[in-house]
């Protein structure tokens, strides 16, 4: 079925038709999708199915397809593909996103801060508590402080139970007031899940 898929992507021109065709492969593509696929990054209108794709293959080398052509993106193409190096949670690709983490683009901003937490690197906890301090630790479009928990957590998993704790004493200490008790208890969650 894979090879019938990519043999009908390569006959076919028409965006439609490929895009279905990529959806098709997401169910049942494999490593040796990733070279015929990651081509398909030339027509930005196919990015989005690109990415899903690889993502769903998730092997290295569909990471290293994404991180290779993030450079060569539109600003949209960026949202994508940082969404999906963080997905995949590629630390290679750690100093592209913090430096799009920075962006006036709320969305690319947000996936960029989603990303970063998810790579869960100690290299980007001042990024995540500035990015959420910034915001009050309220809930706003780029969802920084609930970034900065998922970092707290995913911290814990990789095994920096010290940061992750400092994370968590900085969220909860930050949110002691009434209207933000249920921020409070959502650091408090992550903390019994994981101490």
């Amino acid at each position: 079925v894979e090879n019938g898929l990519l043999a009908a992507l390569e006959a076919h021109t028409d965006t439609e038709v490929r895009t279905f065709l990529l959806n098709q492969l997401n169910l049942v593509g494999s490593d040796k999708s990733v070279n015929a696929i990651k081509k398909h990054f030339e027509n930005e209108a196919l990015t989005e199915p690109v990415a899903q794709t690889l993502v769903e293959i998730g092997s290295e080398n569909a990471a290293v397809a994404l991180f290779e052509n993030f450079p060569k993106v539109s600003e949209e193409g960026k949202i994508t593909l940082t969404r999906a190096l963080g997905e995949l949670r590629y630390e290679p690709a750690l100093r592209a996103i913090t430096v799009v983490a920075d962006s006036e683009n709320t969305n690319l901003r947000k996936v960029a801060l989603s990303a970063l937490a998810r790579i869960g690197n100690p290299d980007s906890y001042k990024l995540l508590l500035k990015a959420a301090r910034d915001v009050d630790f309220r809930y706003e479009p780029t969802h920084a402080a609930e970034a900065f928990l998922n970092y707290a957590s995913r911290l814990a998993e990789r095994g920096e139970t010290k940061l992750s704790q400092k994370a968590l004493k900085a969220f909860m200490k930050a949110n002691q007031a009434d209207d933000r008790l249920h921020n409070h208890a959502a650091a408090l969650s992550v903390y019994a899940q994981h101490f």
